[in-house]
């Protein structure tokens, strides 16, 4: 067994750390049904209750963020929108949770008599 061990990088830990409440910000996102500031409002009110970074980093921090990634803008009238990248991640995120929770089944092994557009003559199917 190998070990590889590298500098401390205390950036690549905060980056990661950022990386999840992102998700969790997306979880937010959904409930809310797409609305950014409902979602913002939530995420302070659990920055503040679980003291995110241990005062590390701000929540003005993380919604600059989501702006300098490319997950959210601001539109003319100064709210916050998701932008195109944001929907994406969130459709992403959303696909992941509902594939990854999915359990495989068993393959194939059930009985149709209706046939499908294949040329396989199947003895269920037979005339």
């Amino acid at each position: 067994m190998d070990y590889r061990f590298e500098k401390f990088d205390p950036q690549t830990i905060k980056d990661e750390r950022l990386e999840q409440l992102r998700q969790l910000f997306n979880q937010l996102l959904m409930r809310t049904g797409g609305d950014v500031e409902e979602a913002l409002d939530w995420m302070q009110r659990l920055w503040e209750y679980h003291n995110f970074f241990d005062g590390e980093v701000s929540f003005g921090e993380f919604k600059e963020y989501l702006e300098e990634k490319g997950y959210l803008e601001q539109d003319e009238d100064g709210y916050l929108e998701i932008t195109q990248k944001g929907d994406f991640s969130l459709r992403s995120d959303a696909l992941l949770e509902i594939f990854s929770s999915l359990k495989k089944d068993a393959l194939g092994d059930h009985r149709t008599d209706h046939s499908g557009i294949g040329f396989d003559v199947l003895p269920e199917t037979r005339p």
